[in-house]
């Protein structure tokens, strides 16, 4: 497995927890429950405190995921791949954890979410697979071209000084007639 999936992954992971930290500390009745399950449901300052840690953690995550992304592209030959797995892992991720965390059985559930999901992983694929085709042939182009200006290179070094007939000047005919 190559280091940038690695990567990639972790970045798509910790996007989907940012989420679950902004649905913690924006939903009134996730506060409570965690302060009873803490059993801290009668310390007066205690759901300012969670709430506020929450909206950190959001931050936080956010920045650990750009992090792991910004180095996922940097370690792939295209910027698709990286994409495409963070994007498939947060959706993966998200739904875990709400069902994990919130009770929510509707993303693992309802076929209809995965179908949409996966054909939104496919359209991804589809038009990176494009982007990957665009940059070989990028590729190809540009080594023509490098061959094409070394090949040019050569041909006016081995001519330097010579006219269209291959005469230098000063072999017997005037430049200008």
């Amino acid at each position: 497995m190559d280091t940038y999936v690695l990567f990639a992954i972790l970045s798509g992971a910790f996007a989907a927890l940012s989420s679950v930290f902004a649905k913690l500390f924006s939903n009134d009745a996730t506060v409570p429950a965690i302060l009873r399950f803490l059993n801290l449901e009668h310390v007066a300052f205690a759901e300012p405190v969670v709430r506020g840690l929450c909206f950190l953690l959001i931050f936080a995550s956010n920045a650990i995921m750009w992090t792991f992304f910004s180095r996922a592209l940097a370690l792939s030959t295209s910027s698709t791949a990286p994409t495409i797995i963070n994007t498939v892992t947060n959706f993966v991720v998200a739904a875990v954890s709400g069902f994990a965390v919130f009770g929510e059985v509707g993303a693992l559930g309802r076929w209809e979410w995965w179908v949409g999901a996966g054909m939104m992983v496919v359209g991804s694929v589809v038009v990176g697979r494009d982007g990957v085709e665009d940059e070989k042939e990028k590729d190809k182009v540009s080594d023509a071209e490098d061959t094409l200006v070394a090949d040019s290179a050569e041909d006016v070094e081995s001519d330097e000084g010579a006219d269209d007939n291959g005469k230098t000047m000063g072999e017997g005919e005037p430049l200008l007639k």
